[in-house]
């Protein structure tokens, strides 16, 4: 009978813990996924339509910044939002390079996927935003059990300028 009410106690814990701290950072998780997914996906079609562009210094830092934001999606979070924006305000000028239509329809196409994957990492970096804040505001209002015992860090949010794509 003792050993029943303790498993039961115990699995109370459990399930207090997962809903007052962990719950949020697994949401935070998914979406993290998600938006690598994406972005490694629209970073693919970037990298085919490096040889097009004419400013070929702009290529090389795209390439290179490519290269650093898998790099730092591997370090954590904050990381790799910081590598993601960064790549993010070079490839402003990269899109701009492709804002006329050309007669190629392979570069048409691809400019198309990505405009179009552009618009749904909009919405996956407002998912984001709000399940960093959710989990942020756990840390603030948990603060002792989160940051002192579990060890948790606040995580970066997207800027709001850092979301706008113009493509």
């Amino acid at each position: 009978m003792m050993i029943k009410v303790v498993i039961a106690v115990v699995l109370i814990l459990i399930f207090l813990i997962y809903t007052l701290y962990f719950k949020n950072y697994l949401r935070v998780t998914k979406v993290f996924k998600t938006l690598k997914k994406f972005l490694d996906t629209r970073d693919s079609f970037v990298i085919k339509m490096v040889p097009e562009v004419k400013n070929q210094t702009v290529a090389k830092e795209i390439v290179d910044l490519v290269k650093d934001r898998k790099d730092q999606f591997q370090k954590g979070y904050n990381l790799a939002i910081q590598a993601d924006v960064a790549l993010n305000s070079y490839l402003k000028m990269f899109y701009q390079e492709f804002q006329k239509p050309s007669q190629n329809e392979m570069i048409n196409e691809m400019m198309q996927r990505i405009k179009n994957l552009e618009m749904q990492l909009k919405k996956i970096r407002e998912e984001y935003n709000h399940e960093v804040e959710q989990y942020n505001q756990t840390i603030v209002r948990h603060r002792w059990v989160c940051i002192k015992l579990i060890h948790m860090k606040p995580l970066d949010v997207y800027q709001n300028k850092s979301k706008q794509e113009n493509v």
